[in-house]
Formats: C-alpha cells, sequence, structure tokens
C-alpha cells in the first residue's frame, strides 16, 4: 500500500469519526431541547405540575424542599442534620421567613401581614429576646431579659416619642417622652407608680414630686 493510499484511508476513518461525534452531539443537543421543550413549552403555564420537590447532595441526603402544605406554599432549607435551617412560606396572611439553628430551633422570624412587618430574635431556649416591628401607628421595639419580662421598649409615633425602661419584675421604672409639647422624664417605684416627672414645655421647666399614693408632695416652680 502506497503512502497516498494510507493517508486516504486515515482521512476516511477520520472523516467518519467525526460524523460520528457529530451524531452524538446533535442527539445530545436535541434530548436537552426536548427537556426544556416539556419543561417550558410555550402558552402552557403549567408545564411541571408537583406537590413537592426534593433536592438531594451527592450522597443521597435531602437539602431542600419546596412543596404545597395547608399553610400556603413552603421552602425549606435543611443543614447537615436533616433539620430546616431556613424556612420560607407564603401564607394567606402573608409571607414568614424564619432562620433556625443547627438543631432545628427557630432563632430568627420575620413576617408581613396586613399590620405590619415584624422581626423576632429568639434564644436557644425558644424565649424571643427581641421584637422589632412596624406598624401604621409607627416603628416599636422591645427587649426582653431571660425571665420573659419586658425590659426596655422604645416607639416612634407622629405625636409621640418614648422610652420605657423596666426591672427585673417587668414594672416600668424610668420614662422618657418627646411629645408635642416638649420632653417629660418620669421615675417610678417598685409598684411602677411614678414618683417623680420632670419636663420642659413652652412655659418653661416643671418639677413634680409625689407620694406612693399619687398625691402631689411638691411642684416647682
Amino acid at each position: 500500500m502506497t503512502i497516498e493510499e494510507r493517508l486516504e484511508k486515515l482521512e476516511g476513518k477520520s472523516a467518519a469519526a467525526k460524523c460520528r461525534n457529530c451524531w452524538m452531539l446533535g442527539g445530545a443537543a436535541l434530548l436537552i431541547l426536548g427537556c426544556l421543550a416539556i419543561a417550558a413549552t410555550p402558552g402552557d403555564k403549567q408545564a411541571i405540575r408537583a406537590q413537592q420537590f426534593i433536592v438531594v447532595d451527592d450522597q443521597g441526603r435531602e437539602i431542600a424542599k419546596l412543596g404545597a402544605t395547608k399553610d400556603g406554599p413552603r421552602l425549606s432549607l435543611l443543614g447537615k442534620k436533616g433539620k430546616g435551617n431556613v424556612m420560607l412560606m407564603a401564607t394567606d396572611d402573608g409571607p414568614f421567613l424564619s432562620i433556625a439553628d443547627e438543631n432545628g430551633k427557630p432563632r430568627l422570624t420575620l413576617g408581613a401581614t396586613k399590620g405590619g412587618l415584624g422581626l423576632s430574635l429568639v434564644d436557644e431556649k425558644g424565649e424571643t429576646l427581641v421584637v422589632l416591628g412596624a406598624t401604621k401607628d409607627g416603628p416599636n421595639l422591645t427587649l426582653v431579659d431571660e425571665n420573659g419580662k419586658s425590659r426596655l421598649t422604645l416607639g416612634a409615633r407622629k405625636a409621640i416619642t418614648s422610652l420605657n425602661l423596666a426591672d427585673e419584675n417587668g414594672k416600668t421604672r424610668l420614662m422618657l417622652s418627646v411629645i408635642k409639647d416638649g420632653p417629660l422624664l418620669g421615675m417610678a417605684d417598685e409598684n411602677g407608680n411614678p414618683l417623680v416627672t420632670f419636663g420642659v414645655n413652652k412655659n418653661g421647666p416643671s418639677l413634680n414630686l409625689l407620694s406612693p399614693d399619687l398625691k402631689l408632695i411638691w411642684r416647682a416652680p
């Protein structure tokens, strides 16, 4: 066999291989296009319909779920222990987001309803420690201790801005507010009775001292 014949034979094999590769690539492309056509057929907005989708990792562990519940659609992202670390729902009252720790206990919740927005921070025991809200009346913030007592509340409304500090029993001991007439400071006893009030208005400063039964003891001016 001459060199020219060998070259012609090699070129023929190469052309056949290229042809087979082209057919393989073409078949794969047609398969992908067929899948896409099934998944998103023009004019059909519900080509894929299911009650639940589950995503697994390379070891077969479930890491994400998307499904329909009686309260509405829910998306869950799972941690290594199979616990829901992130959960997003759309309910009739509004959307809801929950972020949990490695044990699946919710530590942060965020919701939006007709009444407004609400954000809560929770400790490992399930006790709410921080509540931040935004309603039609204005924003508000509440800090809660480990015993469930509100220790600090802060609110801002159109007519008043207020800050209240409470003791370990949840009794308000110090009140600071700013109203249309001016700032006002109040200090209360263990029962929450304001015994000292100090304010400033257009007429000047004023100081009031009261007895535990809220009778006026002394006033200046």
